[in-house]
Formats: C-alpha cells, structure tokens, sequence
C-alpha cells in the first residue's frame, strides 16, 4: 500500500506539474491579450468620458492617454466615468506591475532564489545538477516536496527546466559549507547527493554528519551516490557498523548497482532454476563496465547463496573488449567468486564477425545453452541492433535477452510498441531504461532494503577492501574523517 500524501502535497504538487506549466506556456500571449484590452478599453472610456463631458478630442488624445494609463498619469479625471475606462484604469497598472516584477525577477533571479530559500522548511535538497539530480528533483517535486537543488555551473541549460518546474536552484560548489547552509541544511528533510566525482559526494555526506539545529532534533536522510562499486559498498559497511544515533541516517548507493539488480530481476531465471532443479545454468553478460561487473558478482551471489549445499556452479560468459583484463581485476577484488561460478572469458568487439556469428550462445551439440543474454554496455542503438543480431542467430524468442538503455522511451517504446507485429518480432527483447528505473523516489525509500545481501556481500567479496586501486584507496582516505575507524 502506497503512503498517503498529505494534502498540502498534494495541492503543491497539483499546482506545479497542471496549474503553473500551463500558465507558463500562456503566459505572456495572455498578458499580450489583455494589454490590447486595456488600450481599448482605455481609448473607448476616455472617448465617451470626453463626449459626456461637451470637450472635442482626437482620438490621437484619447490613444495617447490609454498609453498613460499604464504610468498612472491619466487615470485621475473627475467624474462620470465610463464602466470601460474604469475597468482600463485597474487593469493597466497592475499589467505595469507584474512585467516589472518579472523582468526585476530575470536580473536578479539568483538573488530571488535566495530569498525564497531563506524560508524554506522540511524540504529537499539535491547536489549536482546532472541527468540523474535533475530526474530525482522532479520525483521529488512531483510528490509535492519544496526541493532545492545546489549547482555549481551556472550555465548549466538544466537549471532553467528546473526554474520552470517550481525547483529552487542556488548557484555554488557543495564543496563550500556556505553552499549547503545558504540550501538550509540544518532544517531540510532529505538530502540526495549525485555529483560527478565520488570525493564531492563524500564532502556532502561530512557534511550532513556536521549539520546541526533541526536535523539532529529531526533526522535528516542523506542519500549518497558513490560511482565505483568497490568503494561504495565499503562506505555502505562502515556506516552500518559506526553509526551511534539516528540524528543523520546516511544511505551510500550505487546506480549501476541498482541496475544491475533490476536487469536480473527482470526475468528470473536464477530462481526458475532453483524451484525446477536444473544443473547448470548458462548466462551470457556482454559488456564488463560498473553495470556487467556487478550484474556477474549479484548472480553469483544469489546462485551460491541457493546452491552452496551441492556444490554446483553458475556458468557465465563474459564479453568484451578487455575481458581479460577486467575479469582478472574481478577475480582479485572478489577472490571466491568462481567458487560460485565459471567463467568464460571472450575478448571480443561488438562489431567482430565472431561476436555476430553468436557461437558462444551454443553448446558443442549446436543447442542454444543460454538462459538469458544481458547487454550491459551503454549505447542504445547498438544495444539495440546487437539484441536483434542475437535473437537472429538464436532463430528463437525463449531466450531472454535484457537491454540496458538510458531512458525507458525512444527505442524502448518502440520495442514495446502495442503492434503485434512488433510485439511478435520483440516477444523476448526486455529494456531497462536504467535513469528511469533506478533514479526513483520509490528506489531511493527502499534503498536499505535493495542493498545486497550482507552474507552474500561478504563472502563473494570478503578480501575487497584489501585490493582496491590507488584511486580507491585515496577516495577513502578523503571519507576517513567522516567515519573514523575508531568508531
């Protein structure tokens, strides 16, 4: 059951995603529209105020006081005055006044946003206006929350789409402890940290750490995304056996992470294998970026955790164009993983005759041995081009083929499309747009819950925090001061 929303949400939410896009789109056509009113109705008063009163005028006269009108230096006349003059002599200066609000909000828009922030309370803040902060602005947005979001580069085009969706954007580096207090750290509710560089994203989360006033009273969730796997996971323990109190509750997640459970939740052919017994099961991962490594590791997880007893062992085949090497830096950073599964290694491009002929997704009788067929690597249109190269090869739609694609639309609503030719020719292609998909309210709330198996975590990955790269090892060090080994 979903939770209820309250009311002032709603009506939040109601009147920025109806009211407030469609009085954006209309707006200055409308002020337009009723400026020409204005003039006429100014012109047609004055010309039968004059006639009421015997004086002969121009009509020039009475166009040029319309025109004052909007100054209000031709409205006061005595009487009579005509019903159309004194609906001119209202209308005017308040169209005067709301341009010059608008066009005094244009120059100092940073300085409004400001100000609009200074009140704020209970709301949302997110760091780094990318793809990823600008889908978790709208979630939030749309479910009625104030959000702010803290932006360094202020020609960012994204910034305006947010102005026009109602979310406040403050231009500073969240490297800068002004930038967050200037957001109204102290009395936010949540905080979603998404910025480019892993480093940034922990300065946040120091940050949150050291906020105080009514978060501390409250309890303020700070969401962190952390890009390397490695890392994020180590973060995502420490804080688990550090944290003393529920004033901050800290939540370090990984997109690629998310995705990679989703793709193999999809279509569950890990857990069709448990209920009906089968042996061994053969998996095909193409592309071994941060998605295809932790889809592999997830998979052997969930297989050793259902077939530890009897020993048997997942079959996956790996492609991609550094195999080798990427599958030897898996089999250091998660020294038990073949223990749950064999892996065939295939240095192959995408392009390559060998990777068209499909011959790894048969067995030595010319049986196609795969169970499903994921497409990790990130470019949708040779996603989508190789998932139909395959399909050919495999002359069948039982096998399952899992695509990683940026946005749940575009091609993918085209796959989906309700045409049953195309839902024929289709029947086994399933898209995952990953930004649609995993940058969600919903997968943010669920976020402790969605983090991997800490049995399963541990022991696929048990030696991880001993062979991270210098890269790693210096971006834990910047967090050191976050979460003290010393508790």
């Amino acid at each position: 059951m979903k939770p209820r929303i309250p009311w002032r949400n709603r009506a939040r939410s109601f009147w920025w995603k109806r009211i407030r896009p469609a009085w954006h789109a209309t707006r200055w056509p409308t002020i337009g529209g009723l400026t020409l009113l204005a003039l006429l109705l100014g012109f047609v008063g004055f010309r039968e105020h004059f006639t009421l009163l015997g004086e002969d005028r121009s009509p020039w006269d009475c166009f040029y006081l319309s025109l004052q009108l909007f100054t209000l230096e031709s409205g006061s006349i005595v009487p009579p005055i005509p019903m159309e003059l004194q609906v001119a002599r209202l209308l005017a200066p308040a169209l005067a006044v709301f341009a010059a609000v608008q066009a005094a909000v244009s120059v100092l828009q940073e300085q409004w946003q400001r100000l609009r922030t200074r009140f704020v309370r209970n709301h949302v803040i997110v760091c780094g206006l990318g793809q990823r902060g600008l889908r978790f602005a709208e979630q939030f947005a749309e479910r009625g929350h104030s959000v702010v979001v803290v932006e360094r580069d202020e020609e960012n085009p994204l910034i305006e789409r947010c102005r026009q969706a109602g979310i406040r954007v403050l231009i500073g580096d969240v490297m800068d402890p002004a930038a967050l207090t200037r957001a109204r750290l102290g009395a936010s509710r949540y905080l979603v940290s998404v910025c480019a560089e892993d480093g940034t994203n922990a300065e946040v989360a120091a940050q949150a750490l050291a906020s105080t006033g009514d978060a501390s009273r409250r309890g303020l969730a700070a969401f962190i995304h952390i890009v390397d796997l490695e890392l994020c996971s180590l973060l995502r323990k420490k804080e688990r056996t550090s944290a003393k109190d529920g004033s901050v509750r800290l939540e370090f997640f990984n997109v690629m992470e998310s995705g990679a459970r989703i793709m193999l939740h999809e279509v569950p052919v890990l857990r069709r294998a448990r209920h009906a017994g089968d042996g061994l099961l053969h998996l095909v991962v193409v592309g071994l970026g941060s998605l295809g490594r932790s889809l592999v590791i997830q998979a052997a997880n969930e297989w050793w955790l259902d077939h530890r007893e009897d020993g048997s062992r997942l079959r996956v085949t790996v492609i991609d164009r550094a195999a080798n090497e990427k599958v030897e830096l898996l089999r250091i950073r998660c020294p038990r993983l073949e223990e749950a599964c064999e892996l065939v290694v295939l240095a192959l491009e995408k392009e390559s005759p060998e990777f068209e002929r499909g011959e790894f997704l048969f067995d030595g009788r010319g049986l196609c041995s795969a169970e499903a067929v994921y497409l990790c690597f990130e470019d949708d249109v040779h996603v989508v081009a190789d998932a139909l190269v395959l399909r050919h090869r495999m002359g069948s739609d039982e096998v399952p083929i899992i695509m990683r694609m940026t946005r749940q639309a575009g091609l993918v609503a085209l796959l989906q499309a309700d045409g049953r030719e195309t839902r024929k020719g289709s029947a086994n292609l399933h898209a995952i747009g990953l930004l649609d998909r995993t940058c969600t309210y919903e997968a943010l709330m669920n976020q402790t819950r969605q983090a991997p198996a800490d049995e399963a975590d541990e022991w696929v990955c048990h030696d991880a925090e001993a062979c991270l790269s210098k890269a790693d090892q210096e971006s834990e060090e910047s967090v050191e001061g976050v979460f003290p080994r010393g508790g």
